[in-house]
């Protein structure tokens, strides 16, 4: 008779939803070790980090550009806070200083500086604060790996599908995992907040983190129950456990597949308003997906991939080559390409930018078209070309000022003009359009919807730049909430001024696909939501359940309240089973 361990239950923090079920296999990561040397020529090893700083960077940008690909942009944009620190100059600045008082090797002041503020960010009280240093150990182990010359250090995953144990995983090392093969997250450290649970959401892997010291116990081989949504991980089941886990696995994918299906038609509220739901797009590779989940268009195709990485700026064919598989691959759907939105933040050796202390503010978007005009007169070229008789449309990003909004359809009309002049066959129609991101805009939008076809409001950016918060800055993540209530205000007098001259509205941000920010969105009138691929079946199903006129009354009583606190809690007790 064979002995079996007894059912153990540990309790974490929940940090993606799911069940997961399968055998434990922990994940050993080699650590490096610092040998502190003494050195003379300090000049040398500040060369070296340099070296190193460079090479870091270039890294992380073709990891964002894969992540993008493979994942999504929203995704990719968590790896901008390793890049924040990469710049830091108050770290950089005490590395040097440490290296030359001490006289010691790069690699040990470097070492030594990083787990100081690491340990300082573990140490707060601030949740957000305490993520990051999970961050600045990643950015760390780049540098020192690449100072040392060791090879990067791979994954390696049992051939069988396995849940992943960890004391604590980094974010370049979560987007190495196999999805085939990795079936959940279970981590000793962490919380909730961390880029790893945002990685985990994404990937669609079930995961626990904050496990403490017990989950050492496991051994590697254990069968094991995740349960994402309860924080619970239940260690060697009963069989009665395990059946009923089992049940309520079979009856959530169930739920997906019937979500998916019903996904393919088009989708209306309960009361039978419709609602165009379209997808965000990056790549070609990204379109699949989208259909398969019910996509009834592409309301954002992001063109920045195909401009990075590379050395030179694509070709007109290159671009027009893309953009044909895409348009062909969507069939009869509509598509919205967004020209090049890239600033200082990126930089591109052929755009020669300079680097830019504020790049959220600076030269991106529209603002590098005109530094640039013949980059976008080009990829404009290439739009126009596009091979099919089904919608395309054009969209600006980054748009500050109704001179820009002249600018930007005059010069449409050109190329178009210029292309049929030249025996060149060009797209029957090109829609032009623009992104509403600029509060300035936002407010004059009863002028710009007199000049452009459709608005897109590209809620992360609006209330980025609406509250005065930078996105990326994760200390201050709560004030930027684009369910503040005068964001409402600013989608409210956008939505019905741009209707009242014929321009058609969408939302192309985050809050469009938002438990609550998307039936709030519908309430002040929005007809169009554009969202990541894997959101579509769940978007489209919350939709079938909700009552139009029930969201314009909870929409017009969240513009009057006083913060996004107030208006999430106002709207969680009216919708709070709208998304199953």
């Amino acid at each position: 008779m064979i002995e079996l361990e007894p059912v153990v239950q540990l309790r974490g923090v929940a940090a993606a939803s799911g069940i997961a079920i399968g055998p434990a296999f922990w994940l050993e990561t080699t650590l490096m070790h610092v040998q502190r040397r003494q050195v003379d020529d300090i000049g040398q090893e500040l060369l070296r980090l340099t070296e190193a700083r460079r090479r870091a960077r270039a890294e992380l940008e073709q990891l964002q550009s894969h992540v993008a690909a493979t994942i999504s942009v929203a995704e990719a944009g968590i790896f901008e806070a390793h890049l924040a620190f990469l710049d830091d100059p108050v770290l950089f600045d005490e590395v040097e200083e440490r290296c030359r008082l001490q006289q010691c090797n790069i690699e040990t002041a470097l070492s030594e500086v990083f787990d100081r503020y690491s340990g300082m960010l573990q140490a707060t009280d601030d949740e957000l604060f305490r993520a990051r240093a999970n961050d600045l150990l990643d950015v760390k182990r780049r540098l020192l790996r690449l100072l040392i010359g060791s090879a990067e250090q791979r994954i390696t995953l049992p051939d069988e599908s396995c849940i992943v144990l960890a004391e604590d995983l980094l974010p370049s090392e979560v987007v190495q995992l196999d999805r085939s093969r990795v079936l959940g997250i279970c981590l000793t450290e962490g919380g909730p907040t961390s880029h790893v649970a945002i990685l985990a959401r994404s990937l669609g892997l079930p995961a626990i983190v904050g496990l403490g010291k017990g989950l050492a116990a496991v051994k590697t081989g254990t069968l094991l129950v995740v349960d994402g949504s309860a924080g619970l991980l239940v260690v060697n089941p009963s069989d009665q456990t395990l059946q009923s886990y089992r049940a309520q696995y079979e009856r959530e994918r169930n739920r997906r597949i019937r979500e998916r299906a019903a996904a393919q038609s088009l989708a209306t509220t309960h009361d039978g308003v419709r609602i165009a739901v379209l997808a965000n797009l990056s790549s070609l590779a990204e379109v699949e997906e989208a259909v398969a989940n019910g996509a009834e268009g592409v309301g954002l195709l992001r063109t920045e991939l195909l401009f990075l990485d590379r050395d030179h700026p694509p070709s007109e064919e290159e671009q027009l080559s893309v953009y044909n598989r895409i348009a062909a691959a969507l069939g009869e759907r509509p598509l919205v390409i967004r020209t090049l939105d890239i600033g200082g933040d990126k930089p591109v050796p052929y755009l020669r930018q300079p680097p830019e202390q504020n790049p959220a503010l600076g030269v991106r978007g529209v603002r590098l078209a005109q530094h640039d005009p013949e980059l976008l007169r080009m990829q404009i070229r290439a739009i126009w070309r596009i091979e099919t008789n089904r919608s395309v449309k054009v969209m600006f990003p980054m748009v500050s000022t109704l001179e820009e909004v002249y600018w930007l359809r005059k010069l449409v009309i050109e190329v178009g003009a210029e292309l049929r002049a030249a025996g060149i066959a060009t797209l029957d129609r090109l829609e032009m359009g623009v992104m509403i991101e600029v509060p300035a805009l936002a407010l004059m939008v009863d002028h710009v919807s007199r000049v452009v076809d459709f608005i897109s409001i590209g809620t992360n950016d609006l209330t980025q730049y609406a509250v005065a918060v930078d996105r990326n800055n994760m200390p201050l993540h709560k004030l930027g909430d684009s369910l503040h209530p005068a964001i409402l205000r600013l989608v409210a007098h956008i939505v019905r001024t741009a209707e009242a001259n014929g321009a058609a509205v969408s939302v192309c941000g985050e809050a469009a696909g938002d438990q609550l920010g998307m039936p709030l969105l519908v309430g002040l009138g929005v007809k169009t939501l554009s969202v990541s691929p894997a959101l579509i079946p769940g978007v489209k199903a919350a939709l079938h359940t909700l009552n139009s006129i029930r969201a314009r009354a909870v929409a017009e009583h969240a513009m009057n309240l006083a913060t996004a606190a107030e208006v999430r809690a106002y709207a969680g007790t009216v919708w709070s089973g709208l998304f199953a």
